[in-house]
């Protein structure tokens, strides 16, 4: 019989963590996640049932919204990423597609994506270097669809001091090259 280890976005075992001056750039695997998208003409219904069902209201354009245990993100017109803590929501895929049946598709996007925390004073200064985004006018809970060299990512600000980037997990050595240099 095999016997496999999950390894980090990053390759490791352990997730990385940059620690620089003033400013601490961390790989964060703790999370899963499940992409809903509303059915056509289903938007309006799913909003009604969100906050039953996943716990927390679908948020509005550019936003996210939380609760203990989970975040709503929003990724575009009528669809929200679910992020919830791995250990106890591994899969919230599955729920959900029961619980959305017939009103909203779910897909499970838990090794789709990586996640890195960027935490300390001078975060603002490494995405006014990394991005098109007025990073300095972000309000908190903010969500922003950009691009960082080229990899498209979301930026999440989760308060001051500490953003959250979400790109692809197949680019998260090119992303941590560009966030790190």
């Amino acid at each position: 019989m095999h016997d496999l280890a999950p390894l980090y976005p990053l390759g490791g075992y352990s997730p990385q963590i940059d620690i620089y001056d003033r400013i601490t750039l961390t790989e964060n695997a703790d999370f899963a996640y499940a992409s809903v998208a509303a059915h056509a003409n289903c938007s309006g219904k799913l909003n009604d049932i969100a906050l039953e069902t996943i716990g927390v209201a679908l948020p509005s354009t550019g936003q996210m919204t939380s609760n203990d245990s989970m975040t709503a993100i929003w990724t575009g017109p009528d669809q929200w990423m679910i992020e919830a803590p791995i250990h106890s929501h591994e899969t919230m895929a599955t729920h959900l597609s029961i619980k959305l049946a017939g009103i909203a598709a779910v897909t499970e996007q838990n090794d789709s994506f990586v996640h890195f925390d960027l935490v300390g004073e001078v975060y603002i200064d490494v995405l006014e270097r990394s991005c098109a985004v007025n990073s300095r006018q972000m309000p908190h809970n903010a969500v922003i669809r950009t691009t960082i060299e080229h990899i498209s990512c979301f930026i999440l600000h989760r308060s001051t001091g500490h953003v959250s980037i979400l790109g692809a997990r197949s680019s998260a050595k090119s992303l941590h090259h560009n966030l790190t240099n």
